[in-house]
């Protein structure tokens, strides 16, 4: 094989699968995991990007020039910026609602899609000295932040403070529904009147979101792959802004929240964490007409181990639904099995070729064990798509193969 020749085959397999970093979940069952990652290796990046605009000093940032390297947790806190920290809570606001709607007290849909129909974005502002709600702009309404110093981005790169960076975004875009603050509580402009399940003001929905994290309501997976003492400041720490005079029970004055008590399982049990992949790889898979597929799935049953649960592997392709059964591939949707959930290594679920087209596959498991794939399914998936034949020739090699063909 000449040189030629091996270079052309080292772009073949570049082509076969584009090794794209990115986690497939609808959910987030390991958050610590999920911070990890970077915002523009987010299947949502796009359209977060779409749906908020972020502002420094009232000029419009570029999502693009906002610097992340992973693992994110571990970066310098002088590159971590109040930026990325913005993309980071944005990411984690899109993803928690694991495609549940309804179960916010103060809105019929998910908490991401009552903040875009509130606000257009946030203006970091190196003069302010808090945050507010809101300043205005040609395309819309921006909660303003203060720069945030070294000590608070830190705790902000991993979920620690994180909870509490969307909190706050929920409670200004609460004002713009029109709630003012009061001054009842010997803080000036800094009180809440009265704490109203069914009527929730800027500090109830932060204390309602803070619990939520706290007792598993709202479950991203804070018990997983961290050890006990971590588990524990974490609980203690999002405990200590619920209660007392250092947290938000102390914002309200003709009624408080009830005080909040530790939980069993702080942040809810670690839940099973599906896994699929394409010829080795997450998310992304990019094959030829005539290239083996090779589609595993393998599962984590985290704090779930043992218990039973609903089955479903499924492809989407260009003739329709297909569900892996004990009879083998199927058209529709149908269950695999009810099972207990156990760890499985990788099992390959399907290889071969594939027409020219665009393929999804699933694998989720869901602990309501009720034959129905609803919204509290817990699932990833793997796009494939097949390319014709056309040669794919990489700007970054052209200039080497035509010097090694002269």
């Amino acid at each position: 094989m000449t040189t030629r020749d091996a270079l052309k085959h080292v772009v073949m397999i570049i082509c076969i699968c584009l090794l794209v970093p990115v986690s497939g979940t609808a959910s987030i069952s390991n958050i610590n995991e999920f911070l990890k990652t970077c915002p523009m290796n987010d299947p949502a990046y796009n359209q977060i990007k779409s749906d908020f605009t972020i502002r420094h000093n009232g000029t419009i940032v570029s999502f693009d020039n906002i610097y992340c390297t992973e693992p994110a947790s571990l970066m310098n806190v002088s590159q971590y910026t109040d930026e990325l920290i913005i993309l980071q809570s944005l990411r984690v606001i899109y993803h928690m609602d694991f495609g549940r709607s309804g179960y916010l007290p103060w809105t019929s849909g998910t908490l991401y899609a009552w903040m875009k129909s509130k606000i257009k974005g946030f203006d970091i502002n190196d003069s302010a000295q808090g945050s507010s709600c809101c300043g205005q702009y040609s395309d819309g309404l921006y909660i303003t932040l203060n720069p945030k110093d070294d000590l608070t981005r830190t705790a902000d790169m991993t979920w620690f403070n994180l909870p509490y960076a969307i909190a706050l975004y929920a409670h200004e875009a609460r004002h713009v529904d029109g709630y003012a603050h009061v001054s009842c509580c010997g803080i000036p402009n800094g009180c809440d009147q009265t704490f109203d399940l069914n009527n929730l003001s800027p500090y109830g929905i932060q204390w309602w979101l803070i619990n939520s994290f706290l007792n598993g309501n709202i479950d991203v997976g804070l018990s997983c792959g961290l050890s006990a003492s971590k588990i524990s400041d974490t609980a203690h720490y999002l405990l200590t802004g619920l209660n007392g005079n250092s947290g938000y029970q102390s914002r309200f004055c003709d009624n408080k929240p009830s005080t909040v008590t530790m939980p069993q399982h702080p942040g809810g049990p670690c839940p099973s964490n599906p896994d699929v992949k394409a010829n080795g790889v997450d998310a992304y898979c990019i094959a030829l007409p005539g290239n083996t597929v090779s589609v595993t799935a393998s599962l984590s049953p985290g704090d779930w181990n043992g218990e039973t649960a609903d089955y479903w592997i499924a492809a989407d392709t260009p003739w329709g639904f297909y569900t892996l059964t004990t009879s083998g591939w199927t058209p529709g949707i149908q269950m695999l099995a009810k099972y207990p959930l156990i760890n499985i290594p990788p099992v390959e679920i399907f290889k071969s070729s594939l027409p020219i087209g665009q393929y999804k596959f699933y694998f989720g498991v869901n602990k309501l064990s009720n034959t129905i794939p609803d919204s509290l399914l817990y699932f990833d998936y793997v796009n494939v798509t097949v390319l014709t034949l056309t040669p794919i020739r990489p700007v970054l090699f052209e200039n080497t193969l035509n010097n090694l063909s002269q």
